[in-house]
C-alpha cells in the first residue's frame, strides 16, 4: 500500500505544481470511508479550523469507489472559502447542529458532488464541506491528501477548545479513567504502560473479575474496537469522526466506573 500511495502522491504533486506553478508540500494523507458500520453524515466544516499546528491550503479528494447521494457523497458550498475561518467545533457536540452559523449555512446553496471511481476533487481548506449519510451502507473509500503551498501564508486560525468528552480529548480521558480505576484490581500495573497494554489488561479483568452493572461482552467488544482504532490511528492517521467507538465504550463502561 505504501508503494502505491507514494506513487500517487508523486504523480499528484508533479501535476499540481505544473498547474499551479507553485511548489507544494504534502502535509497529511489518509483514507476515509463509509461502510455498513460507518454510515453517518459528516457535518459542514472548514478543514483548516482543525489543523492549527500543521495547516494546509487545499485537499485532493480521490474517489476509490463510485460515489453518489446514496453512498455518502461530498457536499460543498461554492465560494464559502471566502468566509471568515470559524473556530473548530467538536462533531460529537450537540451544540454543533444548533449553532446559528451552521443553521445559516445549511440554508445556502449546497452542492452534492457525485463521482466515478478515479475522479478527484480539489478544494480550499477554508471551503465549507461535509458529506451525506450513506443510505446503502456500501463501501465508499477516498484517498485524501492535504497540500501546503510553499511561501504562501495562512490566515489566523482560531484556537481549538475541547468539550468535556469529545473528539480531541477522548483518548486522554479514557486513559486517565482506565488507569486510575485499574489500581482496584492490580496495584502493580504501571500507569506509564502503553495504551494497548492498558486496554488488554482491562479485557482480562472484565473476563475474570465479577464486575456488576455491565454487559461483559459489550465492554470487551468496545475495548477491542478502541484498540483497533488506536493502532490504525498510530499507523495510518485513522480517526473516529462521529465518535461511535469511543462513545460506545463511554456508555458501556467508563461512565459506570
Amino acid at each position: 500500500m505504501k508503494c502505491i500511495d507514494d506513487s500517487l502522491d508523486n504523480i499528484a504533486q508533479t501535476q499540481l505544481e505544473k498547474v499551479l506553478k507553485k511548489k507544494l508540500k504534502l502535509q497529511k494523507k489518509n483514507i476515509i470511508c463509509k461502510n455498513k458500520d460507518i454510515k453517518e453524515a459528516v457535518p459542514l466544516h472548514q478543514d483548516i479550523s482543525y489543523s492549527p499546528n500543521n495547516p494546509y491550503h487545499f485537499s485532493l479528494w480521490l474517489a476509490l469507489n463510485n460515489v453518489d447521494r446514496n453512498t455518502g457523497a461530498l457536499q460543498l458550498i461554492p465560494k464559502s472559502h471566502k468566509l471568515p475561518i470559524q473556530p473548530a467545533v467538536d462533531f460529537w457536540s450537540p451544540m454543533y447542529s444548533s449553532s446559528k452559523i451552521y443553521n445559516k449555512l445549511y440554508k445556502t446553496d449546497i452542492k452534492v458532488i457525485e463521482l466515478k471511481k478515479g475522479d478527484a476533487v480539489i478544494f480550499d481548506s477554508r471551503l465549507w464541506h461535509g458529506s451525506l449519510k450513506s443510505i446503502t451502507g456500501k463501501d465508499r473509500h477516498a484517498y485524501v491528501t492535504r497540500w501546503e503551498i510553499l511561501d504562501l501564508g495562512f490566515s489566523n486560525i482560531p484556537e481549538i477548545k475541547s468539550e468535556y468528552f469529545g473528539m480531541w480529548n477522548c483518548h486522554d480521558i479514557t486513559t486517565n479513567i482506565l488507569s486510575s480505576h485499574l489500581k482496584k484490581y492490580d496495584s502493580t500495573f504501571c500507569e506509564h504502560n502503553d495504551f494497548i497494554m492498558l486496554l488488554d489488561k482491562w479485557k482480562d479483568i472484565i473476563q475474570n473479575e465479577n464486575i456488576t452493572n455491565i454487559n461483559k461482552n459489550q465492554v470487551k467488544q468496545d475495548l477491542k474496537n478502541v484498540s483497533i482504532l488506536h493502532k490504525a490511528a498510530t499507523k495510518h492517521d485513522a480517526g473516529d469522526l462521529t465518535g461511535k467507538i469511543y462513545k460506545s465504550l463511554w456508555y458501556s463502561f467508563l461512565s459506570r466506573l
